[in-house]
């Protein structure tokens, strides 16, 4: 028992010196090194510690956009929607990244299940850059299905893939909209399209295993 907690107290003060160690060398950092530091954790899926030295970087100079914008991107990929909100939100009042930003905070807030606010906030909104405009649309289009309009969810489906027609959240919510409607067997095509183009989407592999799964239980009925 003695030495489970001496085991323990090890691990909480290596921990705790780690931390420390982190933080102080991020207070000795310019703000571009911490950027530059982040970026690289990123290259590395290192997430935790991209937040933490994009944090130090906004302390130092809260001025940087650019860096509210990652910081808010990370944060998204985290899973962390309400911090990711209001970083993106921030972000997105620069007008040179709102193209940028708004796509991002549409689908934060969608996490959140603010479908309603994503509507009236960016209903009107549309972007010349092609794969902005498919990402918002396409935020748009899984906020109208929220709310119960199918005519509006389809027009924005419609824009989005007018913008880019392989961009592959549209095409997988087309797809599930086909499914509700009872064509699995379309759903599934589009979705093998998808990954014929990019095996690694994990989003378009769980449908097909949704799908593969609801066309059992139908042939079984």
């Amino acid at each position: 028992m003695r030495l489970t907690t001496k085991f323990k107290r090890g691990i909480t003060t290596g921990a705790f010196v780690l931390l420390f160690a982190l933080l102080h060398g991020c207070s000795r950092e310019s703000d571009q090194d911490l950027v530059s530091s982040a970026k690289a954790h990123l290259d590395k899926n290192n997430t935790e510690a991209a937040v933490i030295e994009l944090k130090a970087a906004l302390q130092k100079n809260p001025a940087q956009s650019e860096v509210r914008l990652l910081l808010g991107s990370t944060l998204l990929r985290q899973g962390d929607h309400a911090a990711a909100e209001v970083e993106l939100r921030k972000a997105a009042e620069a007008p040179e990244l709102a193209e940028r930003a708004v796509p991002l905070l549409a689908q934060a807030m969608l996490a959140l299940g603010q479908a309603p606010k994503v509507v009236e906030q960016f209903g009107k909104r549309s972007f010349n850059n092609a794969a902005a405009q498919a990402s918002l649309q396409t935020a748009l289009a899984n906020a109208y299905a929220a709310g119960n309009q199918p005519e509006q969810a389809q027009r924005a489906l419609g824009a989005a893939l007018s913008a880019d027609a392989n961009y592959a959240p549209a095409l997988l919510f087309g797809a599930r909209q086909r499914a509700s409607q009872g064509d699995v067997a379309g759903a599934m095509t589009t979705v093998d399209a998808v990954l014929a183009r990019a095996a690694d989407n994990a989003d378009a592999w769980t449908l097909k295993a949704e799908l593969a799964l609801f066309g059992d239980r139908k042939s079984v009925v």
